[in-house]
Protein backbone atom coordinates (compact mmCIF):
# COMPACT_ATOMS: atom_id res chain seq x y z
CA UNK A 1 0.00 0.00 0.00
CA UNK A 2 2.88 2.36 0.76
CA UNK A 3 3.32 4.90 3.58
CA UNK A 4 0.70 7.29 2.19
CA UNK A 5 -1.84 4.50 1.96
CA UNK A 6 -1.37 3.51 5.56
CA UNK A 7 -1.63 7.16 6.58
CA UNK A 8 -4.98 7.46 4.80
CA UNK A 9 -6.13 4.14 6.24
CA UNK A 10 -5.34 5.22 9.79
CA UNK A 11 -6.86 8.67 9.27
CA UNK A 12 -10.13 6.97 8.47
CA UNK A 13 -9.92 4.81 11.59
CA UNK A 14 -9.02 7.88 13.66
CA UNK A 15 -12.10 9.71 12.42
CA UNK A 16 -14.38 6.77 13.19
CA UNK A 17 -12.75 6.12 16.56
CA UNK A 18 -12.90 9.72 17.77
CA UNK A 19 -16.51 10.03 16.58
CA UNK A 20 -17.47 7.02 18.72
CA UNK A 21 -15.41 8.29 21.67
CA UNK A 22 -17.08 11.69 21.58
CA UNK A 23 -20.51 10.12 21.16
CA UNK A 24 -19.90 7.99 24.27
CA UNK A 25 -18.11 10.52 26.45
CA UNK A 26 -19.09 14.00 25.28
CA UNK A 27 -15.43 15.01 25.70
CA UNK A 28 -15.06 18.35 23.88
CA UNK A 29 -11.28 17.90 23.59
CA UNK A 30 -11.74 14.75 21.51
CA UNK A 31 -14.18 16.50 19.20
CA UNK A 32 -11.87 19.51 18.81
CA UNK A 33 -8.99 17.29 17.62
CA UNK A 34 -11.19 15.52 15.09
CA UNK A 35 -12.68 18.81 13.89
CA UNK A 36 -9.18 20.19 13.32
CA UNK A 37 -8.26 17.19 11.16
CA UNK A 38 -11.45 17.54 9.14
CA UNK A 39 -10.73 21.23 8.54
CA UNK A 40 -7.30 20.36 7.13
CA UNK A 41 -8.77 17.58 4.97
CA UNK A 42 -11.26 20.10 3.56
CA UNK A 43 -8.33 22.19 2.33
CA UNK A 44 -6.94 19.16 0.52
CA UNK A 45 -10.31 18.50 -1.07
CA UNK A 46 -10.64 22.10 -2.21
CA UNK A 47 -7.18 21.98 -3.82
CA UNK A 48 -8.36 19.33 -6.31
CA UNK A 49 -11.25 21.45 -7.60
CA UNK A 50 -11.08 22.06 -11.35
CA UNK A 51 -8.44 19.41 -12.05
CA UNK A 52 -8.83 16.18 -14.04
CA UNK A 53 -6.95 12.91 -13.84
CA UNK A 54 -5.09 10.98 -16.56
CA UNK A 55 -8.40 9.51 -17.73
CA UNK A 56 -10.22 12.85 -17.96
CA UNK A 57 -12.29 12.30 -14.81
CA UNK A 58 -12.80 15.55 -12.83
CA UNK A 59 -11.05 15.47 -9.47
CA UNK A 60 -13.55 17.71 -7.66
CA UNK A 61 -14.35 16.19 -4.27
CA UNK A 62 -11.26 13.97 -4.20
CA UNK A 63 -9.45 13.22 -0.92
CA UNK A 64 -6.78 10.55 -0.89
CA UNK A 65 -3.11 10.12 0.08
CA UNK A 66 -2.02 9.87 -3.58
CA UNK A 67 -2.91 11.24 -7.01
CA UNK A 68 -6.31 10.43 -8.57
CA UNK A 69 -4.48 8.52 -11.31
CA UNK A 70 -3.86 5.90 -8.62
CA UNK A 71 -7.35 4.53 -9.22
CA UNK A 72 -6.32 3.43 -12.69
CA UNK A 73 -3.87 0.92 -11.25
CA UNK A 74 -6.62 -1.72 -11.04
CA UNK A 75 -7.42 -1.18 -14.70
CA UNK A 76 -3.73 -1.57 -15.51
CA UNK A 77 -3.79 -4.94 -13.76
CA UNK A 78 -6.62 -5.84 -16.12
CA UNK A 79 -4.58 -4.97 -19.23
CA UNK A 80 -5.75 -1.40 -19.78
CA UNK A 81 -3.29 1.44 -20.54
CA UNK A 82 -2.55 4.01 -17.89
CA UNK A 83 0.07 5.56 -15.61
CA UNK A 84 2.09 3.26 -13.39
CA UNK A 85 1.66 4.22 -9.74
CA UNK A 86 2.79 1.98 -6.90
CA UNK A 87 -0.32 1.44 -4.79
CA UNK A 88 -2.12 -1.71 -3.76
CA UNK A 89 -5.76 -1.20 -2.72
CA UNK A 90 -7.14 2.28 -3.52
CA UNK A 91 -10.86 1.69 -2.89
CA UNK A 92 -10.04 -0.04 0.39
CA UNK A 93 -8.32 3.10 1.70
CA UNK A 94 -11.01 5.36 0.25
CA UNK A 95 -13.70 3.43 2.12
CA UNK A 96 -11.91 4.04 5.43
CA UNK A 97 -11.77 7.80 4.80
CA UNK A 98 -15.39 8.03 3.68
CA UNK A 99 -16.71 5.91 6.54
CA UNK A 100 -14.72 8.02 9.03
CA UNK A 101 -16.18 11.26 7.73
CA UNK A 102 -19.70 9.85 7.75
CA UNK A 103 -19.21 8.70 11.34
CA UNK A 104 -18.06 12.20 12.25
CA UNK A 105 -21.34 13.55 10.92
CA UNK A 106 -23.63 10.90 12.38
CA UNK A 107 -21.94 10.44 15.77
CA UNK A 108 -20.24 13.79 16.37
CA UNK A 109 -22.48 16.21 14.48
CA UNK A 110 -19.83 17.63 12.14
CA UNK A 111 -21.78 19.10 9.22
CA UNK A 112 -18.61 19.86 7.24
CA UNK A 113 -17.76 16.15 7.32
CA UNK A 114 -21.08 15.33 5.67
CA UNK A 115 -20.53 17.85 2.88
CA UNK A 116 -17.04 16.48 2.31
CA UNK A 117 -18.08 12.84 2.13
CA UNK A 118 -20.92 13.72 -0.25
CA UNK A 119 -18.38 15.32 -2.58
CA UNK A 120 -16.20 12.23 -2.30
CA UNK A 121 -19.19 10.04 -3.16
CA UNK A 122 -19.96 12.21 -6.19
CA UNK A 123 -16.39 11.59 -7.34
CA UNK A 124 -16.79 7.83 -6.81
CA UNK A 125 -19.92 7.87 -8.97
CA UNK A 126 -17.96 9.54 -11.79
CA UNK A 127 -14.93 7.26 -11.37
CA UNK A 128 -16.94 4.04 -11.44
CA UNK A 129 -18.96 5.22 -14.44
CA UNK A 130 -15.74 6.09 -16.29
CA UNK A 131 -14.39 2.57 -15.73
CA UNK A 132 -17.66 1.06 -16.91
CA UNK A 133 -17.61 3.20 -20.06
CA UNK A 134 -14.07 2.06 -20.86
CA UNK A 135 -14.58 -1.64 -20.41
CA UNK A 136 -18.11 -2.49 -19.25
CA UNK A 137 -18.74 -5.20 -16.69
CA UNK A 138 -15.77 -7.24 -17.90
CA UNK A 139 -13.34 -4.53 -16.84
CA UNK A 140 -15.30 -3.56 -13.73
CA UNK A 141 -15.48 -7.14 -12.44
CA UNK A 142 -11.73 -7.40 -12.98
CA UNK A 143 -11.21 -4.16 -11.01
CA UNK A 144 -13.23 -5.69 -8.17
CA UNK A 145 -10.57 -8.42 -7.88
CA UNK A 146 -8.59 -5.79 -5.93
CA UNK A 147 -9.69 -5.45 -2.30
CA UNK A 148 -12.21 -2.61 -1.99
CA UNK A 149 -13.26 -2.71 1.65
CA UNK A 150 -16.90 -1.79 2.32
CA UNK A 151 -17.45 0.64 -0.54
CA UNK A 152 -20.93 -0.82 -1.06
CA UNK A 153 -21.84 -0.22 2.59
CA UNK A 154 -20.63 3.39 2.75
CA UNK A 155 -22.43 4.29 -0.49
CA UNK A 156 -25.62 2.68 0.86
CA UNK A 157 -25.25 4.51 4.16
CA UNK A 158 -24.83 7.82 2.34
CA UNK A 159 -27.93 7.06 0.30
CA UNK A 160 -29.80 6.46 3.56
CA UNK A 161 -28.66 9.83 4.92
CA UNK A 162 -29.10 11.91 1.76
CA UNK A 163 -31.59 10.10 -0.46
CA UNK A 164 -29.24 10.61 -3.42
CA UNK A 165 -30.14 7.92 -5.94
CA UNK A 166 -26.72 7.82 -7.62
CA UNK A 167 -25.15 6.70 -4.33
CA UNK A 168 -27.54 3.75 -4.16
CA UNK A 169 -26.91 2.76 -7.78
CA UNK A 170 -23.13 3.00 -7.42
CA UNK A 171 -23.27 0.99 -4.20
CA UNK A 172 -24.99 -1.79 -6.15
CA UNK A 173 -22.14 -1.83 -8.66
CA UNK A 174 -19.71 -2.89 -5.94
CA UNK A 175 -20.84 -6.48 -6.35
CA UNK A 176 -18.10 -8.96 -7.25
CA UNK A 177 -19.95 -11.73 -9.06
CA UNK A 178 -17.21 -14.34 -8.64
CA UNK A 179 -17.76 -14.00 -4.89
CA UNK A 180 -21.49 -13.29 -4.56
CA UNK A 181 -22.98 -15.57 -7.24
CA UNK A 182 -22.23 -18.86 -5.40
CA UNK A 183 -23.45 -17.39 -2.10
CA UNK A 184 -26.69 -16.23 -3.70
CA UNK A 185 -27.61 -19.86 -4.40
CA UNK A 186 -26.19 -21.22 -1.14
CA UNK A 187 -23.08 -22.83 -2.66
CA UNK A 188 -20.02 -23.09 -0.43
CA UNK A 189 -17.25 -21.76 -2.64
CA UNK A 190 -15.59 -19.52 -0.09
CA UNK A 191 -12.38 -21.54 -0.29
CA UNK A 192 -12.10 -20.15 -3.83
CA UNK A 193 -12.28 -23.49 -5.66
CA UNK A 194 -13.60 -21.82 -8.79
CA UNK A 195 -11.52 -18.67 -8.98
CA UNK A 196 -9.07 -18.08 -6.17
CA UNK A 197 -6.94 -21.18 -5.64
CA UNK A 198 -5.21 -19.69 -2.59
CA UNK A 199 -8.49 -19.39 -0.77
CA UNK A 200 -10.68 -16.32 -0.56
CA UNK A 201 -9.34 -13.54 1.63
CA UNK A 202 -11.55 -13.07 4.70
CA UNK A 203 -10.50 -9.45 5.29
CA UNK A 204 -11.55 -8.60 1.74
CA UNK A 205 -14.93 -10.27 1.74
CA UNK A 206 -16.42 -9.80 5.21
CA UNK A 207 -16.89 -6.03 4.61
CA UNK A 208 -18.55 -6.86 1.28
CA UNK A 209 -21.03 -9.13 3.08
CA UNK A 210 -21.85 -6.37 5.55
CA UNK A 211 -22.55 -4.17 2.52
CA UNK A 212 -24.86 -6.80 1.04
CA UNK A 213 -26.79 -6.96 4.31
CA UNK A 214 -27.05 -3.16 4.37
CA UNK A 215 -28.30 -3.16 0.80
CA UNK A 216 -31.05 -5.58 1.78
CA UNK A 217 -32.02 -3.43 4.76
CA UNK A 218 -32.46 -0.38 2.54
CA UNK A 219 -34.00 -1.94 -0.58
CA UNK A 220 -35.50 -5.28 0.39
CA UNK A 221 -33.46 -6.99 -2.34
CA UNK A 222 -33.86 -10.70 -1.64
CA UNK A 223 -30.67 -11.68 -3.48
CA UNK A 224 -28.60 -9.49 -1.18
CA UNK A 225 -30.35 -11.05 1.79
CA UNK A 226 -29.56 -14.54 0.50
CA UNK A 227 -25.89 -13.63 0.02
CA UNK A 228 -25.56 -12.44 3.62
CA UNK A 229 -27.63 -15.20 5.25
CA UNK A 230 -26.05 -18.01 3.22
CA UNK A 231 -22.58 -16.67 3.99
CA UNK A 232 -23.30 -16.76 7.72
CA UNK A 233 -24.58 -20.32 7.61
CA UNK A 234 -21.74 -21.55 5.39
CA UNK A 235 -19.03 -20.00 7.57
CA UNK A 236 -20.47 -21.13 10.88
CA UNK A 237 -21.27 -24.68 9.65
CA UNK A 238 -18.24 -25.47 7.49
CA UNK A 239 -15.39 -23.07 8.25
CA UNK A 240 -15.33 -22.29 11.98
CA UNK A 241 -13.38 -23.57 14.95
CA UNK A 242 -15.03 -23.99 18.35
CA UNK A 243 -13.40 -20.72 19.41
CA UNK A 244 -15.31 -18.83 16.72
CA UNK A 245 -12.45 -18.11 14.33
CA UNK A 246 -13.11 -19.02 10.72
CA UNK A 247 -9.89 -18.64 8.72
CA UNK A 248 -6.15 -19.15 8.82
CA UNK A 249 -3.68 -16.54 7.63
CA UNK A 250 -6.73 -14.43 6.70
CA UNK A 251 -7.90 -17.03 4.15
CA UNK A 252 -10.66 -19.64 4.05
CA UNK A 253 -9.64 -23.05 2.77
CA UNK A 254 -11.25 -26.49 2.37
CA UNK A 255 -14.60 -26.77 4.20
CA UNK A 256 -14.81 -29.11 7.18
CA UNK A 257 -11.04 -29.67 7.16
CA UNK A 258 -10.07 -27.08 9.76
CA UNK A 259 -7.64 -29.51 11.42
CA UNK A 260 -5.46 -29.45 8.30
CA UNK A 261 -4.68 -25.81 9.01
Amino acid sequence: MGPGGYYGHYQGHYLSGTAMMFNNTGDAQIKAKADALITEMAKVQAAWTGKVDYYGVPSDGYIFPNYPDTFGIMEGRCGMPGPKIDYSVPYYTLHKLMAGLLDQYQLAGNEMALEMVKKMADWVVLRVDATMKRGGQKLWQCVLNTEWGGMNEVMYNLYDVTGTESYLQTGKKFNHWQWTAPLAIGADDIDGSHGNGGGNHANTHIPEIIGSARGYELTGNETQKDIAVNFFHIVTANHSWATGGSNDGEHWTTPNRMGDQ
